[in-house]
């Protein structure tokens, strides 16, 4: 008899099967619900293009997340400047007002630390202390020969490098030489930037 009500049952409709497979989950030995004699897919209306389909049922768990990824870094001429490898890391934004905001903060990201090495014709014996030196005398210009920054990117730059925190592009990582945490930049920079000397009145 249960033979001949199953084949007598019309066929399954999408919404039917999600409901059968629902109360299969709460068959038991005592109580039986229902038993879903086939699987169909969900219905599409017509018109939708694969990516708009719903996605197909996985046990009533949602489908995994794609991993994020990033795209990777565009690949910096070995003859570049540390200059221009800076500045290409810094980005303007106009405001309403018709004013610039300069962010720099990708400058001390770690994806600038390893375009700048790859610009190196010789890798440093310790990369972390060279990228170091190499990004202050610039806002400085300490050598005094030197290209220097933009005195709008300097501005910026210079409020994250007083900052007393690590540079980004060290945090939890340990030095090379050393093999201890990196602490570049927790003291905060304290010289003037060659922009801002060059504001100050003689004498000063």
């Amino acid at each position: 008899a249960d033979r001949l009500r199953r084949a007598a049952a019309p066929p399954l409709r999408a919404a039917d099967a999600e409901l059968g497979e629902w109360l299969g989950l709460l068959n038991s030995e005592q109580f039986h619900f229902f038993e879903a004699r086939e699987r169909l897919p969900l219905a599409v209306p017509p018109g939708l293009r694969a990516e708009q389909r719903p996605p197909a049922a996985t046990g009533g768990q949602p489908p995994p997340a794609a991993p994020a990824t990033s795209p990777p870094p565009a690949p910096a001429s070995p003859d570049a400047t540390s200059l221009e490898v800076f500045t290409s890391f810094a980005r303007t934004a106009v405001l309403p007002d018709g004013s610039e905001r300069v962010d720099c903060a990708g400058i001390l990201s770690r994806e600038c630390y390893e375009r700048w090495l790859t610009t190196r014709r010789v890798t440093p014996s310790h990369p972390e202390e060279c990228f170091r030196k190499c990004l202050i005398s610039k806002v400085t210009r300490s050598d005094g020969g030197t290209a220097p920054f933009p005195p709008a990117m300097e501005a910026a730059l210079l409020q994250l490098l007083r900052r007393r925190e690590v540079w980004e592009c060290f945090r939890g990582r340990l030095d090379s030489v050393t093999g201890r945490p990196i602490n570049i930049g927790k003291k905060g920079m304290r010289s003037q930037g060659f922009h801002e000397r060059q504001r100050l009145p003689k004498g000063e």
